[in-house]
């Protein structure tokens, strides 16, 4: 069962981008499917995830659970949907600190199961829904201990540092940081917003609501999430666990296909040596 989740299986080959500013990472809900504040979305119209990977992006995270009491309805579908496409996909779970880690990573694992990921589970940690430090801390731990492979921690400093206590497990945990800015060159090079658990940044979500840049993506949404990855592309795939799949051997001629090739390139020779 840990094979499922820790992101190994192979893929076809993917569209070779030259530099680091050319791939994209995306992550995304229903409302990427057009989704209503009401909770409702329309599965007539998906995502165009070729579209997408047309235009760098080369792997995508979505919501599959929220808690123990929320399945994005969007998930499964756009699971099929990069699959049909060739892009490495992966699962976010949001999580909850008012609900039970247990009840919470089963829904998760529930909804995931009969699914094969290329790239690691993410937990999204940007709610205390009222608890406090202690409360939060000891879920999100709990969480990631009960997950089949270390997760990546996606959150912001301003939630992070004020809602969860020290620890010196975090580092050994990859962080993916949200800082919206298109004027910085990672999530603290101005200086601010530097994370208290972490020296550095894994993946970092620089772009969100407001981007207007949905339909590029081949969203319903007006705008969409987007994510760097601290490194190449070849890093990236080395963080992930993904490996290219090389073109399969052709299947070898049975005899009478041989006879007949052979027979036909006599005829060939034949015309062309006009015989």
């Amino acid at each position: 069962m840990t094979d499922y989740f820790q992101g190994a299986s192979a893929l076809g080959a993917w569209e070779e981008q030259k530099a680091m500013d050319e791939f994209y990472i995306l992550d995304g809900s229903r409302w990427q499917w057009g989704g209503k504040s009401d909770g409702s979305f329309d599965p007539s119209k998906p995502p165009d995830l070729a579209k997408a990977k047309a235009a760098g992006v080369v792997a995508v995270w979505w919501r599959a659970t929220y808690g123990n009491f929320y399945t994005d309805p969007s998930f499964e579908l756009t699971y099929q949907l990069a699959k049909d496409v060739g892009i490495p996909f992966g699962a976010y779970h949001v999580v909850s600190p008012d609900c039970d880690p247990s009840s919470q990573i089963d829904r998760f694992y529930d909804v995931c199961i009969d699914m094969r990921f290329e790239i690691p589970s993410v937990l999204d940690c940007e709610l205390s829904a009222g608890r406090d430090q202690k409360a939060v801390t000891a879920c999100i731990q709990k969480l990631a201990d009960l997950m089949y492979e270390p997760p990546v921690i996606y959150t912001r400093q301003s939630w992070w540092d004020s809602n969860v206590l020290p620890w010196s497990g975090w580092s050994n945990l990859s962080l993916w940081a949200a800082r919206y800015s298109t004027a910085l060159s990672s999530p603290w090079s101005d200086g601010r917003y530097k994370f208290r658990d972490w020296s550095d940044w894994t993946i970092w979500q620089w772009s969100a609501d407001g981007n207007g840049r949905g339909a590029e993506f081949g969203m319903r949404s007006a705008s969409v999430d987007l994510d760097r990855y601290n490194g190449t592309l070849d890093q990236f795939k080395e963080f992930a666990g993904i490996t290219e799949q090389p073109e399969p051997e052709p299947e070898p001629l049975t005899i009478e296909e041989r006879v007949a090739k052979n027979e036909a390139d006599i005829e060939y020779i034949k015309g062309y040596l006009n015989l």
